[in-house]
């Protein structure tokens, strides 16, 4: 499924099913990642709802609407690229000024994923406001912390219309599975506004949140 150039209307954003594998064996940093609209209607706020605690997270896998939470497979892979300047105009002695930065791709891969993992994660390139937080295999989480005190946290907004993924190839590196690819980009100050939290005691964003 190829969402490059398509028009769609904003919807729900649907659901990842569970992997029956629970052991992280992906090679890179990123475990998993967490989307959800990035809405300051869904922020954590620490003292009320805070982004560490398990209670915050309850239900938001299994819900509806701008709320839900879409969860990754554990990722094999994922990528952050340069980001790349963009030249400006010659300044008074000749120079190249630079205008700004473009926003970094983030590619991530899926070993031998379930067909309706891919129409899921496809899918959210139809959505305008998605969000993604990076989940790391240390059990750790990364979001966009819009506030200090209390500290707020909402995903980190995808640039719109950056979503896309490939149809799962056939590669020989993992025994001929099948690998799914996608990827987004994001905000070349996305990690300026980030913030890395970890999980209350007895409680794993790995493994403790999960559809039902």
């Amino acid at each position: 499924m190829s969402l490059a150039g398509c028009i769609c209307p904003e919807g729900d954003l649907n659901t990842v099913s569970n992997n029956e594998c629970k052991e992280y064996r992906g090679a890179g940093k990123v475990a998993k990642l967490f989307f959800q609209k990035s809405l300051t209607s869904n922020a954590f706020v620490n003292a009320t709802n805070g982004i560490e605690l398990a209670n915050s997270w309850a239900g938001l896998a299994d819900a509806t609407g701008d709320t839900k939470v879409v969860i990754t497979p554990f990722l094999n892979s994922v990528e952050f690229g340069e980001a790349e300047v963009v030249d400006g105009v010659e300044n008074f002695e000749g120079a190249t000024t630079k205008s700004g930065v473009r926003p970094p791709v983030v590619t991530c891969t899926i070993v031998d994923p379930k067909p309706e993992h891919v129409k899921a994660i496809n899918s959210i390139g139809c959505s305008n406001t998605a969000g993604v937080y990076f989940v790391w295999s240390s059990d750790k989480i990364t979001g966009n912390e819009i506030a200090e005190s209390p500290a707020t946290y909402i995903p980190i907004k995808i640039s719109e219309g950056t979503f896309i993924g490939t149809p799962p190839q056939k590669a020989s590196e993992f025994g001929s599975q099948f690998v799914y690819t996608f990827q987004f980009q994001i905000g070349a100050d996305w990690y300026e506004n980030s913030n890395i939290v970890e999980p209350e005691t007895g409680f794993s964003y790995l493994s403790d949140i999960a559809v039902s």
